[in-house]
């Protein structure tokens, strides 16, 4: 899937934004006027929506996993074992940029076994990695982002975007979750970047330069929002964009003025050392 594929996804008479990525805001007056009224690209998870119970989602992974590998003659505690060190794995892989899948997680753990099964098991495993029969992924979204955002638009403000790690299937589940919470509408099409659309992921400045490019202005135009300080906040920084650490709480709303639809607390862009 690729960037255009996701802008695609989007229909054109749903999106509500008046104003574009070339818009010229009236400038804020009084206390509105530090703050941010440009581009803003938002994290999906722990910002945009939330897993309702994330700790139960690993228990259910991690029982498939290891009912798969007693079906390949691995007793549970190695197999269970196994599941945390792959699991410890690609979240390593995951912070250093690099799109990692279900699959991937899969074949992992099976390298850690020293297990070559059938391809049927490892794509029947896949699939409960995704979304376990017996614990389904359920999302909730951030306290009043609807309203939130939809009061960026009715001020004429850019659109928001997304930036998120995240596998194919993962990707694809998102926007689903995001049109059926009539999200998708009040985003902007062209900024919905997702690591696998982009080949690569956060902390990676080209991430946070392929985003700004595709909403149309330069990295230090844009705003990063996120619950990850090192993720979202420290690589932003370092890419030349704003950026804003968010609690990851899914009772809070986003730090957006009701009066002007700005950010309210942010980091400025830093100078870029190799400009």
């Amino acid at each position: 899937m690729t960037a255009g594929d996701l802008a695609a996804i989007v229909e054109p008479g749903l999106f509500t934004g008046r104003a574009g990525r070339d818009a010229a805001l009236k400038p804020a007056e009084g206390p509105c006027r530090r703050h941010w009224r440009g581009v803003l690209a938002l994290d999906f998870g722990g910002t945009i929506a939330f897993e309702a119970d994330q700790d139960g989602l690993h228990r259910a992974r991690r029982r498939h996993g290891v009912t798969a590998a007693a079906r390949w003659g691995v007793a549970p505690a190695p197999a269970g074992a196994a599941w945390e060190q792959a699991v410890r794995t690609m979240r390593t892989v995951e912070r250093s940029g690099v799109p990692v899948s279900a699959r991937w997680l899969v074949e992992e753990f099976q390298r850690i076994l020293g297990v070559d099964p059938d391809p049927s098991d490892t794509d029947d495993l896949v699939g409960v990695v995704l979304s376990p029969p017996d614990h389904p992924q359920q999302l909730r979204p951030r306290a009043s982002i609807a309203t939130q955002l939809r009061r960026r638009c009715d001020l004429g403000l850019p659109p928001a975007g997304i930036i998120s790690n995240t596998g194919p299937s993962e990707a694809a589940f998102n926007l689903d979750w995001l049109r059926k919470q009539e999200l998708l509408r009040l985003l902007s099409p062209s900024g919905l970047l997702f690591s696998d659309a982009a080949g690569l992921g956060k902390p990676r400045r080209a991430v946070f330069a392929t985003l700004a490019e595709a909403m149309g202005v330069r990295v230090d135009q844009m705003l990063v929002m996120g619950d990850d300080r090192e993720l979202d906040v420290e690589a932003a920084l370092r890419a030349g964009c704003a950026a804003c650490l968010v609690d990851a709480d899914a009772a809070r709303p986003l730090p957006l003025c009701a009066a002007c639809g700005g950010v309210t607390r942010y980091s400025p862009p830093r100078p870029r050392s190799d400009a």
